[in-house]
C-alpha cells in the first residue's frame, strides 16, 4: 500500500480490485488527492480498515445498505441523508467506519439532557435528534463513533441509585474552572430520591 499524490478516484478503483468490494460514488463529489506510505504487507481486513481511515481523513464515508454488495462513497456531511442501516441498542456489528443509525431508549436519564451532554462529543457529520415521547436518542454516524457514544450514554442512563459521589482533590485544575463544567455535566444524571 503505496500511494503517492493519487487522485481519491484512482485511490478508490485501486482499492475496489484490491478488496474485490464494488465502490459507486458520485464523480462530482470526489476531489483530492491522497498520500499513503506503509512499509510492510497488510491482510485484507487491515487494508480496509486503513482505507476507511484514509477516506474518513479526506472527508468522505461509507454506506452499504442492507443486502446490498455494493457500497456508496459519499462526503461525510452529507452521509446522515442517505438510506443507511439502522439498528437497535441490541444489535452491534463489528466495528468499521460504514454510517449507520442507531435507536437508542433511554430508561432513567432524560434524552433532552442527554443529547446536550454529547453534543460536544459527535462529529461534525453526526446526526443526534431526539424523539421525547419515548425518550430515545435517534444517532447517525460510522459505527465506531456510535459504538463510541453508546458506550457513554450507557454510564449516564444509570438509576439514581446507582450514582456515587465522591470528594476529589484537584492537582492541576482550577475548582473555579471546573464547577460551570461539572454542573452543565450534572444536568445529566438523573435526581436522586427526595
Amino acid at each position: 500500500m503505496n500511494f503517492k499524490n493519487v487522485d481519491v478516484i484512482n485511490f478508490l478503483q485501486i482499492m475496489s480490485k484490491a478488496l474485490g468490494i464494488p465502490f459507486v460514488w458520485e464523480e462530482k463529489d470526489i476531489r483530492g488527492k491522497i498520500t499513503l506510505v506503509s512499509p510492510k504487507r497488510f491482510s485484507p481486513a487491515d487494508a480496509f480498515r486503513i482505507f476507511e481511515t484514509v477516506l474518513d481523513m479526506h472527508g468522505f464515508t461509507l454506506i452499504r445498505k442492507e443486502g446490498s454488495p455494493v457500497v456508496q462513497v459519499v462526503p461525510s456531511k452529507e452521509a446522515p441523508r442517505f438510506p443507511s442501516p439502522t439498528r437497535t441498542d441490541a444489535e452491534r456489528t463489528q466495528e468499521s467506519n460504514f454510517f449507520v443509525t442507531q435507536i437508542i431508549p433511554l430508561r432513567f436519564a432524560d434524552a433532552n439532557q442527554i443529547k446536550a451532554a454529547l453534543t460536544p462529543l459527535i462529529s461534525r457529520t453526526a446526526g443526534l435528534a431526539v424523539y421525547a415521547p419515548a425518550n430515545v436518542l435517534v444517532l447517525s454516524d460510522s459505527e465506531s463513533n456510535v459504538n463510541r457514544l453508546v458506550a457513554i450514554i450507557k454510564e449516564m442512563d444509570v438509576p439514581p441509585e446507582a450514582v456515587k459521589f465522591a470528594v476529589v482533590t484537584l492537582k492541576y485544575a482550577s475548582a473555579r474552572k471546573l464547577a460551570p463544567i461539572l454542573t452543565t455535566l450534572s444536568t445529566i444524571l438523573p435526581a436522586g430520591p427526595g
